[in-house]
Parts: structure tokens; C-alpha cells; sequence
């Protein structure tokens, strides 16, 4: 038994150093230190543990891990700026005493000099054979030469104080501007660090509502997600079956919107897509700007620039923008951006944005789910518009 114990207290202390973490490492996701070193490394800890949990199988504990993850990041980094924000501060206070203290040294140095220049005004340096002529000696000649080499030299000094002065009450000035430029960018930064660490934090609640956080929920959702991507990029590429329905005018009723789930889609929207010869454009890009929304999208970019009516009238509520959009960074991981933007209206009439001919399609994917549409063919520019998630007569 005794022979057993020093191999048992060698296992125990391998186990130790493979499963202990050594005391003083930093995590992301531990307390958010305070000082300037242990936040870097929180930080690079941050970046790591997203690109790990990225890298891992697409599961709804790796995307809470991620967002986690981007969420004690930007935590982090706020506490960061402001600790810097904060010392700038001081030094900028520091400068602004210095710069004073130098400031008024300047002045009475000025003011020390212009006397002096006064006074040599006053006294002029005489000619040498003037002072050895009006001396009683050559002992009070040299001693009054020296007295005006003295006072001589004393000038020089007194305006090489002044030159030094002036360039340290530049160069303090300007370090205080600078820093003051500084604090006031670190202010900004904090700002747009504060939304995106609210942004972040609404992500992740959003995605726990979604999936009622829930594992085969997620994989659900992503599942459908990737059944509609591949309709779409079908019915994009033609491969739709479609039937001309005649000559629309812009505005006209072309469809109806679903209501509730429909085919690769968990609730009422329309999916609308603007392309050119297959390819996606961007429908803000067409959309005008004159129009009430309410953003339903977890913070997706709305900034229509165009002239077109909305496909859905009244306030326009988007589940989602184009190209990288919330549901992608969080859900979609698999696929880099959406091609079109999901909206609703305030009924579920759906209307052609401009005019052209339009043709009733639709799509019977792998799933064997039938995705409806309507399309619209455009005089102008050769545009094709669709509207997913339709039904029809």
C-alpha cells in the first residue's frame, strides 16, 4: 500500500497541472480587470474564444458562446477607453497648469527684458575712447567695461531665457491640444462602443426569444434558413416555374402577403429582391427615402436613396436588411449575406414598385416545401423585382 502512495500523489499533481488553471490567468468571460495590461490580454482572450467558437459545429450553445464572448469584449474595451479618457484627462489638466505657470514665467521675463532694453536705450554703450577719456583711471576704465560686459551678458542671458520659454510654452500648448483632440475622438469612440455593447446585448436576449433557447428550435430555424437560400438563389437563376400574368402599372396590387408561416419561413414578411441578370442588388439603393419604419431586425441598416414605391404600404416594420445582416452574424453562420430585405406593411397587399410585365411563379425545393412568388419584369433598366412568401390567384 505504501509503495502505491507516492505514485498516487505523482498522478494527482499531473491532474493538477492539466485541469487547474494557473492562478493570476485571465479568461473572457471572468471579472473585467482594471488595469491597462490585464484588459489587452481580456481582450485578445475575447478574440480568441469567438474565433474558436466560430470555428466550432454550428450549435445554439456556440452562438450564445459567441455573442458572450463579443459582449464581455466590448465590456472590456468600454472600461478601456474609459481609463484612457480618464488619464488624458489628468494630463490635460497637468498641461493646463503648466502651460499657465510657463505662460505668466513668459510674461514676467518679457517684461524683464523690455526694461532692460529700456534701460540700455537709456545708457547706450559708449564709445571705448570716450570712457577712457572720461575715466580718472585705468582701474575705473576696466571696471566699467567689465560693468557693461556684465550687463551685456546678462541681456543675452535674460533673452535666451525668454527664446527657451517661448518654446516650451509652445510645444506644452500644443501637447495640450493634442491630448484634448484625443479625449475628445476617445469620447466618440465611447459613444458608438456604448451602442454596440447595447447592440450586442440585444442580439443575445433576441436570440434566446427566437429559439425559446431551445437546441433543435435553432437547428430548425437554420434548417429552414438554408432551404430558403437555396430557393431563392434558384428562382434568381431562372429556375423557378413561372406563367406571364400581363402588364402591371406602378402601384397595383400583384399579391398578397402569407399570413403566418408559409414555405422556408417561420411568420409574415415578404422577401423582396431587385436583381440584374441574376444578380442581387441592393433594394434600398431603389426604395425612397420618404417613409415610416420600425426596425424589427436586431439593428440592420435602413437608408433607402431612391425614387420607387414600397412594395408594402403604410409603416414599413423590417425582420431583416441586405447583404450582413444581424440574423447572419448570429444565426446564419454558414452563409455571408442576405439578398434581398424582409418586410411587412400594414395590411397584406403587395404592389409593383414600377411598371413592368409580371409573371406568378413558384419553387418546390429539396424540402419538398412550395415557395410562391410573383415577379416583375421592368421596362427600365432591365430590372427584374420578386416578391417571396406571396399567395395569389
Amino acid at each position: 500500500m505504501r509503495s502505491k502512495l507516492p505514485l498516487l500523489l505523482f498522478s494527482l499533481l499531473l491532474l493538477s497541472s492539466i485541469f487547474i488553471r494557473p492562478v493570476g490567468a485571465i479568461e473572457c468571460g471572468d471579472a473585467i480587470p482594471t488595469g491597462s495590461d490585464q484588459l489587452n490580454e481580456y481582450i485578445a482572450k475575447c478574440n480568441q474564444s469567438i474565433d474558436a467558437a466560430r470555428g466550432e459545429q454550428q450549435t445554439l450553445k456556440a452562438a450564445i458562446t459567441v455573442l458572450s464572448a463579443k459582449i464581455n469584449l466590448v465590456s472590456a474595451q468600454v472600461r478601456q477607453t474609459i481609463a484612457q479618457i480618464d488619464q488624458l484627462e489628468k494630463d490635460v489638466t497637468t498641461l493646463s497648469t503648466v502651460v499657465s505657470d510657463l505662460d505668466k514665467s513668459l510674461n514676467d521675463l518679457t517684461k524683464v527684458f523690455l526694461a532692460r532694453v529700456r534701460e540700455s536705450y537709456m545708457r547706450r554703450d559708449p564709445d571705448p575712447m570716450i570712457l577712457l577719456a572720461s575715466s580718472d583711471s585705468f582701474t575705473k576704465f576696466f571696471t566699467r567695461i567689465r560693468y557693461l560686459s556684465i550687463v551685456k551678458a546678462r541681456d543675452e542671458l535674460i533673452l535666451s531665457e525668454m527664446t527657451t520659454a517661448k518654446v516650451s510654452y509652445d510645444n506644452q500648448k500644443q501637447a495640450k491640444i493634442v491630448k484634448q483632440k484625443q479625449v475628445e475622438d476617445l469620447k466618440v469612440q465611447l459613444i458608438n462602443q456604448q451602442k454596440e455593447l447595447a447592440s450586442q446585448q440585444k442580439s443575445k436576449s433576441t436570440l434566446l426569444a427566437i429559439t425559446q433557447n431551445n437546441e433543435k428550435r435553432y437547428q430548425s430555424l437554420l434548417e429552414q434558413a438554408k432551404a430558403e437560400l437555396a430557393a431563392v438563389q434558384a428562382i434568381i437563376a431562372g429556375q423557378g416555374s413561372e406563367t406571364a400574368a400581363g402588364e402591371v402599372g406602378r402601384g397595383q396590387v400583384i399579391a398578397h402577403i402569407i399570413q403566418g408561416a408559409s414555405c422556408n419561413s417561420n411568420g409574415t414578411h415578404i422577401h423582396f429582391i431587385v436583381a440584374n441578370n441574376g444578380s442581387d442588388l441592393n433594394p434600398f439603393s431603389y426604395l425612397k427615402k420618404d417613409v415610416n419604419h420600425i426596425d424589427n431586425s436586431g439593428g440592420d441598416p435602413f437608408n433607402p436613396t431612391g425614387s420607387w414605391d414600397w412594395p408594402v404600404y403604410g409603416t414599413v416594420k423590417l425582420n431583416q436588411g441586405y447583404g450582413e445582416t444581424w440574423a447572419i452574424r448570429n444565426l446564419g453562420l454558414w452563409y455571408s449575406r442576405h439578398n434581398g430585405i424582409d418586410i411587412v406593411g400594414d395590411g397584406d397587399e403587395v404592389h409593383a414598385v414600377q411598371a413592368g410585365t409580371l409573371y406568378k411563379g413558384y419553387y418546390i425545393g429539396n424540402n419538398g416545401c412550395n415557395l410562391q412568388y410573383v415577379r416583375v419584369r421592368h421596362k427600365d433598366g432591365g430590372l427584374d423585382t420578386y416578391y417571396l412568401h406571396v399567395r395569389y390567384t
